[in-house]
């Protein structure tokens, strides 16, 4: 096998023994080939798999560039959990007259999972998840966040609690992955944060804890993630911290799996639980909107309506505040550069022009 940010040297002297199998990331493979390390003229079986991962990593120059260098007689294999318009674009490329093979995704978790729900304000999520880690004393935690920005930064809040954390993205280097993967197998770091793509093929024996911090904007990716606990007939927790604004995304992946996840309240961080006598109204809770009287309603409705146009009326009046510029102050106002004017403009299309 060949991968990038590890030393190229070792992976030359094993090619120049002789292979009949090459298991290759794109970058490494172009760069062994473009150097006269390896050669491609007598590949007989070429084969892409997680081509939908690989298109979404912005690898489809690199698939270009195998094609090139691979002879025109071969037999060619595409394997892609999804069928996108761009996996059937590809295929159309690199296949001529194939066959598909669809297999039904497995729309089950295993058993040995045990599911759980907690609706969290998002401004809530970080803090839940802190006393999730803090108070149940979990030792090993496998986070699934959205971005490679959102893994830095949650990363780094965990630091601030003291909490060994490690962020797993499509930014870290091979040999950086392959480090702290193996520190978090032997339990050197608490909580791994990772992204989809980072985490995709992770086997990781006996994790306790899945937490999906962000829900995937594909079901299917639900199944993946928490698959990844509950391994080998080994009971395991996976927690999902569920957003107002990703409630419809929950009811797909119920709808997936057809089942319902069970909700879990958890102290004052939660949503959704029993609401206290003493709270007249609380927003976006059905059951405390039925007990509530009319007049609370129309004054909760009030306030909300108040705090939505105060803040564009103020800007207004600032705005209006301002004294007007002289006419010799207008003169030695700077204006912007056409550059800047010109990318300003063709950034609002999605591309950069040149000149006018």
């Amino acid at each position: 096998m060949v991968y990038g940010g590890v030393n190229i040297k070792p992976q030359i002297d094993r090619l120049k023994r002789g292979i009949d199998i090459l298991v290759a990331t794109p970058g490494r493979l172009l760069d062994l080939a473009s150097h006269r390390d390896l050669n491609l003229s007598q590949v007989e079986f070429l084969v892409f798999d997680e081509a939908d991962r690989m298109l979404d990593l912005g690898f489809s120059e690199e698939i270009n560039e195998v094609l090139d260098r691979v002879p025109t007689e071969r037999q060619t294999m595409l394997f892609s959990a999804t069928y996108t318009r761009q996996i059937r674009n590809l295929a159309k490329i690199m296949l001529q007259t194939p066959e598909y093979v669809e297999v039904a995704p497995d729309k089950k978790a295993a058993e040995s999972i045990i599911q759980k729900v907690h609706l969290v304000d998002k401004s809530q999520k970080r803090n839940l998840l802190i006393h999730l880690i803090t108070q149940d004393h979990w030792d090993q935690v496998l986070v699934f966040v959205r971005t490679k920005h959102g893994a830095n930064k949650l990363t780094q809040r965990l630091a601030a609690k003291k909490i060994s954390a490690a962020a797993l993205h499509g930014n870290k280097s091979q040999s950086f992955r392959t480090r702290t993967l193996k520190e978090f197998k032997k339990g050197d770091i608490r909580i791994l944060v990772a992204t989809d793509v980072a985490a995709r093929g992770l086997d990781i024996s006996n994790l306790p804890h899945v937490v999906n911090y962000d829900m995937p904007s594909i079901p299917e990716d639900y199944i993946h993630r928490i698959g990844r606990t509950g391994r080998a007939g080994i009971s395991g927790i996976a927690i999902s911290l569920v957003s107002q604004d990703e409630k419809a995304t929950l009811k797909s992946i119920e709808n997936l799996l057809g089942q319902k996840i069970p909700r879990e309240e958890v102290g004052d961080f939660t949503q959704g639980g029993a609401v206290p006598d003493f709270v007249l109204l609380r927003p976006n809770d059905d059951t405390s909107q039925r007990k509530a009287d009319k007049k609370t309603k129309e004054l909760a409705n009030k306030w909300a309506s108040s705090r939505k146009t105060s803040k564009p009326t103020g800007k207004k009046s600032k705005a209006k505040s301002k004294a007007k510029p002289t006419r010799k102050n207008q003169k030695t106002t700077k204006k912007p550069s056409r550059s800047r004017t010109r990318f300003q403009q063709s950034s609002k299309k999605g591309k950069l022009k040149g000149k006018r």
